[in-house]
C-alpha cells in the first residue's frame, strides 16, 4: 500500500483521531518530524473539545508519546491554549509561539504544516504558499468546495487546481459538521 493510500485508509473518524493517524503514518514511513500548526486553542469549552479547535491537545499528546518529535503552534493569543495545556499537564510538549502566522513560518524548519488557523481563504493560501517550500506535507483544514462555510482553504485548492498539482480531498464526519482536509 502506497502512503497515499494509507492516508485514505487511516482518515477515517473524527478530526483528533485523523491527525493523529496521519502522523502515525507519516513517522513511519520518515520517522521523526518538527510540525508547525497555525491556530491553537482558544476556546476551551465543551463543544470545541469534541472535534474543533482542540489539535493542539492531541498533537501534544502524540510528541508526549514520540518524544523525537517537535511541534510548534503559532497564534495570535496563546494565552488560553497555554493555561488549558498547563491543566493537561502537556504544556512541555509545544513550543507556543503568539505572533502573526505570516511572519513567523519563514523563521521555522519543519517537516509538516498543519494550517489551521483563521477563517479566511487569503491568509490559509498565504500561509501555504510559505509552507510549501518548507514542509514535505501540508494539511489545510476545513476545506469543502461544495459548501461555502468551509472555506479556510478553498483558494489552495484553487491554487493547486490552476498549477495541476495533486492533493487529496478527505471527507469525514464530525459531530456538528461534515468537512474536509485538502492534502
Amino acid at each position: 500500500m502506497s502512503f497515499i493510500q494509507k492516508v485514505r485508509h487511516c482518515l477515517a473518524g473524527s478530526r483528533a483521531s485523523n491527525i493523529i493517524r496521519l502522523l502515525e503514518q507519516y513517522q513511519k514511513k520518515h520517522g521523526d518530524f518538527t510540525l508547525v500548526e497555525t491556530g491553537s486553542i482558544r476556546n476551551t469549552s465543551v463543544r470545541y473539545q469534541k472535534d474543533d479547535g482542540h489539535s493542539t491537545k492531541h498533537i501534544c499528546e502524540f510528541v508526549k508519546r514520540n518524544p523525537g518529535c517537535t511541534f510548534y503552534s503559532v497564534d495570535l493569543e496563546t494565552g488560553t491554549c497555554d493555561a488549558y495545556l498547563k491543566t493537561k499537564g502537556l504544556r512541555e510538549y509545544v513550543h507556543l509561539v503568539q505572533g502573526n502566522s505570516l511572519d513567523v513560518l519563514p523563521t521555522l524548519d519543519f517537516d509538516i504544516a498543519y494550517l489551521d488557523s483563521d477563517n479566511d481563504s487569503e491568509l490559509i493560501l498565504k500561509e501555504f504558499m510559505i509552507a510549501k517550500n518548507k514542509a514535505r506535507l501540508i494539511i489545510v483544514d476545513d476545506v469543502d468546495p461544495t459548501d461555502a462555510s468551509l472555506k479556510k482553504g478553498i483558494e489552495v485548492t484553487k491554487y493547486l487546481d490552476s498549477n495541476h498539482l495533486p492533493y487529496i480531498l478527505l471527507p469525514r464526519q464530525l459531530v456538528f459538521w461534515n468537512d474536509g482536509q485538502a492534502i
